[in-house]
């Protein structure tokens, strides 16, 4: 099944409603993206044709600040998959405490399919697009699905170049030679460990005495993987979209990992079982982490998994219908909006230090990361107490009632 993704963060948002207040009348507005761009790029390829190459750009709300959220290049990219990812970015931005609004760009093309000059002049040709009404006080992307710092440093020089400036803030995720943050490349992950950590804590867990099992492992899953070991806990099965492997005395991250770069693959890693990928939400454990893509928790498998804690690090991993199903056997999931928001904050941190022409140091990007997303959390936990509803909502109670509170503020004009 293709699911809706827009009528998805619809649903999730109106769930919030009942405990917005009186600003719940600007919903309506929030509910649509204030607008959405389509690109027809031409991409010339190495063997002298020109492909003509779809691309979208969803700008949500930016009643917070500039618009802020990343540029994926996937080949199942679609303009209803760009505009529901823009309107999470502006929970997410607001659910963290951040100073920026939510957008999204996407790009409808398989990348492994394009050699590295290709790559490049797609995206110089993105960046090119959107360059004329974008900037660090405007629209600031990042890194997404198949898109890396490399990416980013061709977007900013071809940004900066047409421009005839120097705006290193225009962009973040970037290498850091060219401003990018220190913590940028695994922040997501670090951040969704703190995330977790301060839940279990909340609920009077010890990390040491529990199992997870990890759902796709990319770049994502990877440092998902090193984060969450070094708080303690046992990650006893892993898979990505050629199967998995289990173990029951865990999985060392390392190792796995250096498995996987060699073979290209994670089955038949030493001393450990060989899965089917979909096994991994059937594996006996206490925390599942969906760090793939969107929709991979469905109606269809909700209903086998033991887990009973869901940290969804990837972006929009739970369906609705799902939702459900994992609320009535139990089952806590820690939503996308708060576990994976630890990238867009090392963003917000690194467009910080652009601007103010700022080096931090490694520890101190992790200090302000923990500080920022352990008070994240611990309000959401706190609305999810007194409203007796799940995180997912109180986290949307929370990040779209603060969006909405700016647009009462600022008004409606003109």
């Amino acid at each position: 099944m293709v699911y809706d993704l827009y009528s998805m963060f619809k649903k999730q948002v109106l769930a919030a409603e009942p405990y917005l207040g009186a600003n719940s009348e600007l919903l309506p507005i929030f509910l649509e993206p204030k607008e959405v761009t389509e690109y027809t790029l031409p991409l010339r390829m190495s063997d002298g044709s020109v492909l003509p190459v779809k691309a979208w750009r969803s700008r949500h709300n930016n009643a917070l600040g500039p618009y802020k959220g990343g540029v994926r290049f996937y080949r199942e990219a679609s303009r209803e998959e760009i505009m529901a990812l823009s309107g999470w970015m502006t929970v997410k931005c607001s659910a963290a405490g951040l100073p920026f609004g939510g957008s999204k760009g996407g790009v409808k093309i398989d990348p492994h399919q394009l050699d590295q000059e290709e790559l490049e002049r797609l995206a110089r040709l993105y960046a090119a697009a959107t360059a004329q009404d974008s900037g660090e006080d405007v629209e600031i992307p990042a890194p997404d699905v198949n898109t890396n710092p490399q990416v980013m440093a061709w977007f900013l020089d071809t940004y900066e170049k047409l421009k005839g400036i120097n705006s290193p803030a225009a962009f973040t995720g970037k290498p850091p030679e060219v401003g990018g943050s220190k913590g940028r490349g695994e922040a997501g992950a670090m951040g969704g460990s703190f995330v977790l950590e301060e839940f279990l804590k909340g609920r009077g867990l010890d990390p040491r005495d529990l199992k997870v099992a990890i759902q796709g492992y990319g770049s994502l899953g990877i440092t998902a993987h090193k984060a969450l070991s070094s708080m303690g806990l046992k990650v006893v099965a892993i898979s990505d979209s050629h199967g998995g492997v289990y173990r029951e005395g865990g999985l060392d991250p390392e190792d796995l990992s250096a498995h996987k770069m060699m073979t290209g693959l994670l089955k038949d890693y030493k001393d450990a079982d060989n899965i089917a990928g979909d096994e991994i939400f059937q594996v006996d454990c206490h925390i599942l982490v969906p760090a793939a893509l969107e929709c991979a928790i469905t109606a269809h498998n909700a209903g086998s998994i033991r887990a009973k804690v869901v940290l969804e690090l990837a972006n929009a991993p739970t369906t609705p219908e799902a939702d459900q199903i994992l609320q009535a056997g139990g089952t806590v999931v820690i939503p996308d909006v708060l576990a994976n928001s630890g990238g867009v904050t090392v963003s917000y941190f690194e467009w910080v230090q652009c601007r103010s022409g700022e080096m931090w140091r490694q520890q101190k990007v992790v200090r302000k990361l923990k500080e920022k997303l352990r008070e994240a959390i611990g309000e959401t936990m706190a609305l999810s107490d007194t409203y007796k509803i799940p995180l997912r909502t109180a986290a949307f109670v929370r990040g779209v009632g603060r969006v909405l509170r700016a647009m009462k503020l600022k008004g409606i004009w003109p």
